[in-house]
């Protein structure tokens, strides 16, 4: 694939290099990629003053604006009007603000938009933020250029809502394939930094209740299991859902905060007995693509999205007393684990990695040349 002279703006994130989070680290990843092919790429930030900087060939608009929910919106705007004044094709990650998209509807430049999950229907919600991301939802799959959506079923909800002329690209969230974990320094490190020298089960996602999280902590502490689960993020009784976490946890349950190191983090996937997933709502999430880029063996809720993610490589539940059942058959059956972590990477390895993400997203912006 050759060089293309044009100029891209990357909206919608929390910027570049990135620290966590899936948009981010697709927006470093892509825009490393599009450097290398010639284009001249933005990538807008979030930062406490406003400077332009470059970074491996990327350009970085900082934005000046406040930590906040208000401050987030005043930076799309700030964004948008920046990006409307430089021109470039415009990708924005996310549709929470696209009302100010309209904007470049205004000066006529294109943007394709990631439409990533189905954000109103998050129990978190109340209704009048429901009802704010239902109107900016609407309002995208009626002005955008074009849309994203990151799983099949994304793409069956947005297309009766989306008019005729906008195309909808099905194009999942990618990782990069790690093979290094289960080396003697990466367990090692494990044993030193956290103790973990046995067996554990891993999860790893937002302490949120439509991660199920309570329900999956709740099905490994029915009984001892010689074995320690793993739970990443911060857990704290001031918290009223982590506090209820907490409350169902056995001592096999081992709560160790927040990690952010994408070598730590790969580490312990690669070590850990098998991964648990519990998302309820969703597209393509990319701690479970990064599960399997691992070679994680999956434990799963059972929903549309992570049998189209994870297919023959994970195990699934319904309910608590069937995730209890399966993590119990999954400890035992190490026969079955090395089967699920083979076709783990297999499925990664045809669905998931960046050169065909990639690839997608270049044929979507029209940059296959």
């Amino acid at each position: 694939m050759g060089t293309v002279n044009t100029a891209i703006n990357i909206l919608g994130t929390r910027g570049i290099p990135a620290g966590h989070g899936g948009f981010e680290t697709f927006a470093e990843e892509y825009s490393l990629h599009l450097v290398g092919r010639g284009v001249t790429v933005r990538v807008y930030c979030p930062s406490e003053r406003r400077e332009d900087v470059e970074w491996r060939g990327v350009s970085l608009i900082k934005i000046k604006a406040p930590d906040t929910a208000i401050g987030s919106m005043l930076f799309d705007l700030k964004a948008t009007v920046h990006a409307a004044r430089h021109g470039g094709l415009n990708l924005v990650l996310g549709y929470n603000t696209a009302v100010i998209n309209l904007l470049l509807n205004i000066v006529r430049r294109p943007y394709f938009i990631n439409m990533d999950g189905i954000e109103w229907q998050r129990r978190k919600w109340g209704r009048l933020a429901k009802l704010w991301f239902r109107l900016n939802e609407r309002v995208a799959s009626a002005a955008a250029t074009g849309l994203i959506a990151d799983h099949p079923a994304i793409a069956a909800h947005l297309e009766p809502i989306t008019r005729r002329k906008i195309v909808i690209s099905m194009i999942p969230y990618g990782s990069r394939e790690s093979s290094n974990g289960k080396s003697a320094v990466g367990r090692e490190s494990l044993v030193e930094r956290w103790g973990l020298n046995g067996a554990y089960a891993l999860i790893i996602a937002r302490p949120e209740p439509e991660n199920s999280i309570e329900e999956m902590v709740a099905a490994w502490s029915q009984k001892p299991r010689g074995a320690n689960l793993v739970v990443l993020g911060r857990y704290t009784e001031e918290n009223p859902y982590t506090k209820r976490v907490l409350d169902v946890a056995s001592d096999e349950v081992r709560f160790i905060g927040p990690v952010y190191e994408k070598s730590t983090l790969d580490i312990l996937r690669e070590c850990a007995a098998f991964y648990m997933y519990g998302h309820t709502v969703g597209g393509t999430s990319p701690t479970l693509v990064e599960a399997l880029g691992c070679g994680s063996p999956i434990l799963a809720l059972d929903s549309v999205y992570s049998r189209w993610v994870a297919g023959s490589s994970a195990e699934y539940f319904a309910t608590q007393e069937e995730c209890a059942s399966q993590i119990e058959r999954l400890l035992q059956d190490e026969d079955l684990r090395k089967r699920l972590s083979g076709e783990a990477r297999a499925r990664h390895s045809e669905e998931f990695v960046w050169s065909k993400i990639f690839r997608s997203y270049d044929n979507a912006l029209g940059l296959d040349a």
